[in-house]
């Protein structure tokens, strides 16, 4: 597709779906009712975009596969508007993983928003899942150490006692991010949040 601008969207790999995106204008409530605003400035399609990118192997923190309904702009945007809420002096963040942190499929039943702090769980998980230890379990000659917020709280030869210990501290987090943000984010994340176990190589 040649864009307004002259841009060959095909040329440049792009693959778009009827109307260029970037300039189909919509009406926003807080415009006048015949302004239009560039929707590359919207958030929805910021996200999408990113998305794009990561599932053609252009973001190197990232991997994933994009549904083929969401490769669509608009379809993605119906989910956001549906799905987006708001928790005040909190950010959302985008995630794909926080249902199961091994996922690679992005789609609307894999994806959820989640507060930037229980984000941050979700992908210490995933790094954990990649060292194939439990979080914050280091191992040396056989000393197993968990180590947090940059100091030790307990070391063993013992695996499976130092696995059961990091458990229960795990356990006792969640519970708490739980409480935290009860009646803030949906239930089902609630829900998620208070079942949430630790398990060897993240979860």
């Amino acid at each position: 597709m040649i864009a307004k601008n002259g841009i060959d969207w095909d040329a440049m790999g792009f693959t778009v779906y009827g109307e260029c995106p970037e300039y189909k204008g919509h009406i926003n409530k807080h415009h006048r009712k015949n302004s239009k605003i560039n929707i590359s400035f919207e958030k929805s399609y910021r996200t999408w975009e990113r998305l794009i990118q990561i599932d053609r192997g252009n973001n190197r923190k990232s991997v994933g596969v994009l549904c083929k309904q969401w490769k669509q702009y608009e379809n993605f945007k119906k989910w956001y508007d549906e799905n987006f809420y708001k928790i005040d002096n909190e950010k959302l963040e985008f995630s794909y993983r926080f249902w199961n942190v091994n996922n690679n499929i992005i789609s609307p039943e894999t994806s959820v928003f989640i507060p930037t702090a229980i984000n941050m769980v979700v992908k210490n998980l995933i790094r954990s899942a990649e060292t194939g230890l439990m979080l914050n379990v280091n191992v040396q000659k056989n000393l197993y150490t968990i180590r947090m917020f940059g100091e030790v709280i307990v070391s063993s030869n013992n695996k499976e006692e130092i696995y059961e210990i990091r458990r229960a501290i795990f356990k006792r987090q969640m519970i708490d991010f739980a409480e935290k943000y009860k009646g803030k984010v949906p239930n089902k994340i609630y829900v998620r949040l208070l079942n949430l176990e630790l398990e060897e190589g993240g979860q």
